[in-house]
């Protein structure tokens, strides 16, 4: 059910499952924090010391951002996440291209990789939450395993290849693609995540049954509590939450979504139907409420 799925959810969690286990690794973060010393003799730093002194910095870069990403992973949402860390990381390389094109000195190199780990963390720690959101208890360790062998054989193979790429092409090249790959990253994110915070596990296979993939209807882009919006603005403020009527007892988020969604659009309140009021007492209808003592009881 997991590497071969039959439904339509199921088929779109492998997808989201596989791309950011993939998209996590193709940036190169493992290999900037783990060649850094061999990034810096390419831009001419010849003392080994100085070398591994200077990539201390790149490891705090990357520590903060994890102490950045995760207590906004509820509060800001899993999909401007994952866009703003994307779209960092993309600035970040193509800086870091330039800089090797125009031989800016070291220092700066550091800043940038610095940079580029601190906005690689702001999204990282989604990769990990994200399977085991999208798919259910019987499904959800089989989609972690493969979701973390697919992740490991990405960073091992970039990690083989990148001394070697990078002494035949040189670092404009490698940055340069790894900057488009980046690029890539937040056009992906923008189509393909749905936002789950705060989403039971079946709204959010109803929000992967949705026929547009990454473009929600407009009510399921409600019930998770977003609107569409460009990805400039998504990197500029948090998504806005206007759940702003309480949800009666025994109707479904979507359902509840589409009636303040046709309110706020100034179409009125949408006629639900309505529930059945149980007045009287009846032992034979489980749920009724009987009467011992004055006091209603279920």
């Amino acid at each position: 059910q997991v590497i071969f799925p039959r439904t339509k959810s199921m088929q779109r969690a492998l997808h989201i499952t596989m791309g950011l286990s993939i998209l996590q690794q193709i940036t190169g973060s493992e290999a900037a924090i783990l060649f850094t010393p061999m990034i810096l003799r390419g831009a001419g730093v010849t003392s080994t010391s100085t070398q591994l002194l200077w990539a201390l910095p790149v490891g705090v870069a990357k520590l903060l951002g994890e102490l950045i990403s995760v207590p906004l992973l509820d509060r800001v949402g899993r999909r401007p996440l994952l866009i703003a860390g994307g779209f960092m990381q993309f600035i970040c390389l193509l800086g870091l291209t330039v800089a090797f094109i125009q031989r800016w000195h070291w220092q700066y190199l550091i800043l940038i990789i610095s940079g580029f780990m601190l906005s690689f963390e702001i999204g990282a720690p989604i990769a990990w939450l994200m399977p085991s959101e999208v798919y259910n208890s019987g499904s959800r360790g089989r989609a972690q395993s493969i979701s973390v062998t697919v992740n490991r054989i990405v960073s091992g193979l970039l990690l083989v290849s990148f001394p070697v790429i990078l002494e035949l092409v040189g670092p404009p090249l490698v940055f340069g693609t790894f900057a488009a790959l980046a690029l890539f990253s937040v056009v992906w994110y923008h189509l393909v995540i749905p936002e789950t915070a705060g989403l039971s596990l079946e709204e959010i296979t109803t929000l992967l049954r949705e026929e547009s993939f990454g473009h929600l209807s407009e009510a399921s882009q409600f019930a998770a509590g977003i609107r569409s919006y460009s990805v400039g603005s998504r990197l500029n403020r948090a998504p806005r939450m206007f759940m702003s009527m309480s949800r009666p007892r025994g109707y479904g988020t979507l359902q509840w979504a589409a009636a303040n969604e046709s309110k706020h659009k100034g179409e009125g309140n949408v006629a639900l139907p309505v529930q059945p009021r149980r007045t009287h007492s009846d032992p034979t209808i489980p749920g009724t409420p009987t009467t011992h003592g004055g006091r209603r009881r279920f």
